[in-house]
Formats: C-alpha cells, sequence, structure tokens
C-alpha cells in the first residue's frame, strides 16, 4: 500500500510541503531533515524597530537560563545569600535556576542546506553587517535591491533616503567555476550569441589578484547581458511592513533553484516567498510565528488566491 502524498512528503523532508507552519521558527526547523532543503530565501527582522515582530532571532546558539520564568544572564544554578548572627551563618535567600542550550538561526540553516544550495537573506544596515560578521565563512557577495521610492522621509534633513537593501548570498558550496561543490546559479536573462574572442596573451591573463595559467588564446562567447548586482524592483505594499516584491523574489528564485525544488522561507511575512515559488514551479516550506497582527491568516488567504489561479 502507497503512503498519501503528504505522508510521503513527511517522511522526506521532516514537514509536509507547499504548507506555511504558524510557530516559532527556532523550534519548527528542528522537524526538517538534513539536507533536504534546496534554497532558503529569508527577510529575517532586522532590529530596526520597537515592533515585536521586528526582534532580531539569534543568529548563533546560545543559553537560556530560566529563573522564576525571568530569562537572565548568570553562570551558576544555585545562588546563596548568607548573614553571620552570633557566629551562626543564617541563609537569606536562595536562587535557583535551569540552563537550557538553544540552537541559533546559522545552526539549523547548515544542518538543513544541501551542500550546493543557496541561503539568501534581505538585509539593511546595521544588520546586514551582523549578518555577515556572524558567518564569513559561508559568506559569497551581495546584491542590492534599488527601490522604486526611498522611505525614512522624516529625517531627510540628517540623511539621505533609503532607497536599497541588501540581498545577502550565502553557501556551503563554491563560487569556482566548474567546481564539483559550485553553489547553484543559473544566471537570468541571458541571450544567446556566437562570439569569438581572443586574449593577446595567449599563456596567461592578467588579472586583479595576479596571473593566470591555462586561459585559452581564443575562446567561444555563448551568451550575453550577464546580469549586474544591481536589481530594480518597485515596492509592494499594503499586507506587511517590510512586505518584498514577488517579482525580485521571484528572480532570486529562480537564479539559485531549479524547478520542483524545495524553497524554505522561515519568516514568511505576508507569504511573497510561497507565492514566488508557486510562480516559479517550485516547493515551498515556510514559518510565520505572528499571532496577533494577522500576518498568517494574510498568508494562507494568498496561497489559496495563487493556487486556484
Amino acid at each position: 500500500m502507497v503512503a498519501p502524498l503528504h505522508v510521503q512528503n513527511e517522511l522526506k523532508y521532516g514537514l509536509e510541503i507547499n504548507k506555511v507552519y504558524n510557530e516559532d521558527c527556532l523550534v519548527g526547523m528542528q522537524k526538517i531533515k538534513d539536507k533536504s532543503i534546496d534554497m532558503i530565501l529569508c527577510d529575517l527582522p532586522y532590529g530596526t524597530t520597537d515592533c515585536k515582530w521586528d526582534s532580531i532571532i539569534p543568529l548563533n546558539d546560545y543559553i537560556e537560563i530560566e529563573i522564576k520564568n525571568k530569562i537572565v544572564s548568570m553562570n551558576k544554578n544555585e545562588y546563596k545569600l548568607y548573614c553571620f548572627e552570633n557566629n551562626i551563618s543564617i541563609e537569606i535567600f536562595k536562587i535557583k535556576w535551569k540552563e537550557q542550550s538553544k540552537k541559533g538561526l546559522w545552526t539549523h540553516y547548515k544542518r538543513i542546506i544541501k551542500d550546493d544550495g543557496a541561503i539568501i537573506l534581505t538585509a539593511t544596515q546595521p544588520f546586514a553587517s551582523l549578518l555577515i560578521e556572524s558567518n564569513l565563512d559561508m559568506f559569497k557577495y551581495d546584491w542590492i535591491w534599488e527601490k522604486d521610492q526611498g522611505s525614512n522621509f522624516l529625517n531627510v534633513k540628517n540623511e539621505p533616503l533609503k532607497k536599497h537593501e541588501n540581498i545577502l548570498v550565502f553557501s556551503k558550496g563554491t563560487i569556482a567555476n566548474k567546481s564539483l561543490r559550485r553553489m547553484n546559479y543559473n544566471p537570468q536573462g541571458l541571450i544567446p550569441c556566437e562570439i569569438k574572442k581572443t586574449n593577446e596573451n595567449k599563456r596567461k591573463k592578467d588579472g586583479f589578484i595576479g596571473e593566470r595559467d591555462n586561459f585559452k588564446g581564443e575562446y567561444q562567447q555563448k551568451f550575453k547581458n550577464y546580469p549586474g548586482t544591481i536589481l530594480k524592483y518597485q515596492r509592494d505594499r499594503g499586507l506587511h511592513p517590510t512586505q518584498k516584491p514577488i517579482e525580485l523574489f521571484e528572480y532570486l528564485i529562480r537564479t539559485y533553484s531549479n524547478e520542483d525544488d524545495i524553497v524554505l522561507d522561515n519568516c514568511m511575512g505576508s507569504g511573497t516567498t510561497a507565492i514566488a515559488s508557486i510562480k516559479s514551479n517550485r516547493k515551498f516550506i515556510g514559518f510565520e510565528n505572528d499571532k496577533t497582527h494577522g500576518y498568517y491568516d494574510t498568508i494562507v488567504k494568498r496561497i489559496k488566491e495563487y493556487q486556484n489561479v
């Protein structure tokens, strides 16, 4: 007897696919199988506002210490305070607490992403620098999303309008040409061509970092119009304060994954990654922890609308 498809998917990936879970991603990602995710695309909280939903998710492993249901930073499991009266030690009070090791975001990402998978994270400063420094070994490069309109109008007398965001690329793979460990990358918008090019120095090619051997004297250029690092897309509005354009996320998904791949977004927001995955013929798994602003309900509604198109 063949198991139902959703059961097969749970056995393969750990969770049912094409579904968004209304729970803490650090808890939910524990259920995902090792190296089962082809691409991670996430608009993490930047920590630039006082909103509860904008709290930065712990990036690295940490220890949570609980004292009477409050989280504090202490290093021992018990603390006693004494005073002495008539040479007799009297216990004034005693505190006990429980320590629990917690896994940060990168521990989960590294475990579930495939070796050639890309982790794409949007950010602005100073959060962008924090992200890069938290995992410099896996950081590859960044894109710039140039918006059609800027933000931060209330402070234009003190600083320029903010018209861009960073898109950071991480991977366990490499970006070396023809490497067996090459990160999945499908440049978009290429135009086929047949152009013969000749390198004047037929033995070595001078570059910014020195000379490269075995560079061919003549070679055939098969494509042109390779993408640059500036991506221009209009903002989407109305569903979430940090809503990203569907077209932008669709472009990134097509660039860093293949059809039928699994894309994870652990902070779904308004569901943009899910919609972009559907439009790109990819599968998705998502998490959205919000239970008070209606964002999860918005995601479910949007997904149903696009799946019925």
